[in-house]
């Protein structure tokens, strides 16, 4: 019964943990107009003019992030040491 209420708790915290990280992640992109897209980052406000179609990863964590979203990356860094681990 201990291990149940256990689960229930952490099922509870972790789905209130992804409803806050969802609001923050809202905030940081906004739309301007029908094309054009505006992110918030380190360096300041980012203007895009329409959405990516071609992809860059440079981290093999991004690229499986991306494949996992269907997005196929049109080049990543390091791709023959991918392969080693």
């Amino acid at each position: 019964m201990r291990k149940q209420h256990t689960c229930i708790a952490v099922g509870i915290l972790t789905l209130s943990l992804v409803a806050c990280d969802a609001t923050s992640e809202a905030d940081n992109t906004t739309e301007t107009s029908e094309d054009s897209i505006v992110v918030q980052d380190i360096y300041g406000e980012q203007v895009l003019d329409e959405v990516p179609e071609r992809v860059v990863a440079l981290e093999w964590l991004y690229a499986e992030n991306l494949l996992a979203l269907g997005i196929d990356p049109v080049g990543v860094a390091d791709i023959e040491g991918f392969e080693t681990w």
